[in-house]
């Protein structure tokens, strides 16, 4: 009996360890507020937020959230990036950290306000809200600010405010209205990020000082990569790419990338700067391109901003007479055509991507009746809404008339 006694504490020890220990990946629902160090269940979280009510909240100090590449997506009940809504996740206080998040479908994906030594790390925040790609007027008024109890908020993947010392490291902000806005009262560091394909800027500075941006890819962007506030002061833009922008801009910062800005401040040159202001360690090497294609001749326009290669499409490149020149672009794989109307005959009837066809018109055929569908099999890929296309899968695309290189 007396050896049964002994060991029954450890049998309950041994039972509730275990299921604290099963309990140490959270699942997330709506309004949830997250205040302790947490690990989250890897699945998919369909939450909904809206401008006063994010979808969860991360509030304290000394924090560590893991979400170990959870998807934590909004505006569940739209389709379309310019119907979405709301704020994915709020976040206040100090020494927070935030790591291996996917998030998208949200107005704006992350907004931290008030929060010293936040630290963001390889997270995915992609395809969150961005205009219809037409006027820059149309684009302006389409993501207005929008009033919250937190204040105005616009749209964009991740907006800091009022927050010192942060660090954003390693992470993928594409497909947004605008990828960063650093509002009023930011210090701190970016660096060995990918922000890329957003519809506007890559990364807004309102005003602040002393803002370091290093190792990052800034490309494709259909605003500036980089843009600063006339009041901005001593921001440090060095070793990161920042091509295939349509403008990039800066103000009185010094500043200086792959020899794409390469300013004489005073006596200093390149070479100084370099001294001042070093590598990195475990940098990103931003002299290596991101894709293999460059110049004005590959920035085509999406519907919701540049194209991004990673889904398969057709464009027309050029007319001469009754010939017709598409390329073809998209992830690796193979396409077909399958049905057309208003050609007589195609230089090539399947192929591997990327590839460059020419079709001929068929006689008295109106140029405005001419459609071409095709059929792409071939690896894993996202489209331009974030929607996974498994490996293998068939999907099927078109010539659209008023899409021209």
């Amino acid at each position: 009996m007396k050896i049964i006694n002994l060991f029954f504490p450890l049998f309950l020890l041994f039972i509730f360890g275990a299921c604290d220990k099963k309990n140490t990946n959270i699942s997330l629902r709506k309004g949830m507020v997250i205040s302790k160090t947490v690990t989250v269940l890897v699945d998919t979280f369909r939450i909904d937020g809206n401008t006063d009510e994010p979808a969860i909240v991360i509030k304290g100090n000394n924090i560590v959230i893991d979400f170990q590449g959870a998807v934590l997506k909004g505006s569940n009940d739209k389709n379309l990036p310019d119907e979405y809504y709301g704020i994915g996740i709020l976040v206040e206080g100090n020494n927070i950290e935030i790591k291996n998040l996917n998030l998208q479908g949200y107005y704006v994906g992350i907004f931290a306000t008030l929060t010293d030594n936040l630290n963001i790390n390889n997270c995915k925040i992609n395809y969150n809200f961005r205009c219809k790609n037409v006027t820059k007027n149309k684009i302006n008024k389409c993501s207005k600010p929008l009033e919250s109890k937190f204040g105005k908020i616009r749209a964009a993947g991740l907006t800091i405010n009022k927050s010192q010392k942060i660090s954003l490291e390693n992470n993928k902000i594409t497909h947004n209205n605008t990828g960063v806005i650093l509002e009023s009262g930011v210090t701190g560091k970016i660096y060995n990020n990918k922000v890329t394909f957003n519809l506007n800027a890559g990364i807004v500075d309102m005003g602040n000082i002393d803002i370091t941006l290093m190792h990052n890819y800034i490309n494709w962007n259909k605003g500036p990569g980089i843009s600063c506030s006339s009041k901005s002061r001593n921001i440090v833009a060095a070793y990161n790419s920042l091509e295939q922008n349509l403008s990039n801009s800066f103000w009185k910062n010094i500043n200086f990338s792959n020899d794409l800005f390469p300013q004489k401040i005073k006596n200093r040159n390149i070479d100084s700067l370099q001294k001042i202001y070093p590598t990195v360690s475990d940098h990103q090497n931003t002299d290596l391109p991101l894709l293999p294609y460059k110049g004005p001749t590959y920035l085509l326009d999406s519907d919701y901003g540049f194209y991004d290669f990673e889904y398969p499409t057709i464009w027309l490149r050029e007319i001469n007479d009754d010939k017709y020149t598409f390329a073809i672009f998209g992830p690796e794989g193979n396409w077909k055509i399958i049905d057309g109307i208003g050609f007589s005959q195609s230089s090539r009837q399947s192929g591997s991507i990327p590839a460059t066809i020419v079709l001929t018109k068929a006689k008295n055929t109106n140029p405005n009746n001419l459609a071409l569908k095709l059929e792409f099999i071939g690896v894993e890929f996202r489209d331009q809404f974030g929607n996974l296309n498994a490996r293998g899968k068939s999907t099927k695309f078109q010539f659209n008339n008023h899409l021209t290189l």
